[in-house]
């Protein structure tokens, strides 16, 4: 419990130090880095998975992924020790990593419906 509640803590600030060198550089969410994220965080889990566990790579990309996304059938899990270490810090960063990717398209959603509103009032304002 200790060890968990430090684990947050670290990550926390690490996430908290991105978080502040990212919007330094002002840049967007876009779909490509959406994208990528996702992508490099359950690829390294699935090699992770393969090495660790020895899994062939489809049982160890569909762990990689029902691990990330949080919903764990429990029809494939690790065996071995290594397996069961590599699930639990692979855990933090496949659920943070589709945590940002749901920001993103949270982001995304939310300027789309206000550029529609937005477009909607300025019509009214001339028709006044």
């Amino acid at each position: 419990v200790v060890l968990a509640v430090l684990g947050l803590g670290l990550f926390s600030s690490f996430t908290d130090l991105v978080g502040e060198w990212r919007a330094g550089l002002k840049v967007k969410n876009t779909l490509l880095e959406c994208v990528l994220v996702l992508g490099v965080t359950i690829g390294g889990g699935m090699l992770a998975f393969m090495a660790a566990d020895g899994l062939v790579w489809h049982d160890a990309l569909y762990l990689a992924a029902m691990t990330a996304t949080t919903i764990g059938y429990g029809d494939i899990h690790p065996k071995r020790d290594l397996g069961k270490a590599v699930a639990c810090v692979f855990a933090c960063a496949g659920i943070s990593a589709v945590g940002y990717v749901s920001s993103c398209f949270g982001d995304w959603v939310q300027d789309s419906v206000c550029a529609v509103w937005n477009s909607g009032s300025d019509e009214d304002d001339k028709d006044k």
